[in-house]
């Protein structure tokens, strides 16, 4: 999962920090990309920070709707799964079915 993000973002950090809870649990690498570090990432996504988005294999980027700024734990493991690891497993001909089984989802929702 990748987040455009920039310096001094709240939101940001945010959902950095809701994505980073998860990563023992879900097991996806997570790369954070400063727009001030790349100008086409700056043109594309000055005003729209946070945005988030994911890769096939085959390196075709999907973008991920962004979640609430408010979105953690459970709600934002299930919002990954629809919008981001369900097509991910379409692009590889599975179901997604076993993406994230209910010892999954419980350890992300343990404080």
């Amino acid at each position: 999962v990748v987040v455009y993000t920039k310096r001094g973002c709240p939101l940001c950090e945010g959902i950095v920090a809701h994505l980073e809870e998860l990563q023992p649990h879900v097991g996806f690498l997570l790369e954070k990309r400063y727009i001030e570090e790349n100008a086409d990432w700056a043109t594309l996504y000055r005003y729209e920070v946070p945005v988030l988005a994911g890769f096939t294999p085959d390196g075709r980027e999907i973008e991920i709707p962004r979640p609430s700024p408010r979105a953690s734990g459970v709600f934002l493991m299930r919002w990954l799964r629809k919008h981001y690891f369900e097509k991910l497993a379409e692009s590889l001909g599975s179901t997604g079915a076993d993406l994230f089984s209910p010892q999954v989802i419980l350890a992300a929702a343990a404080p």
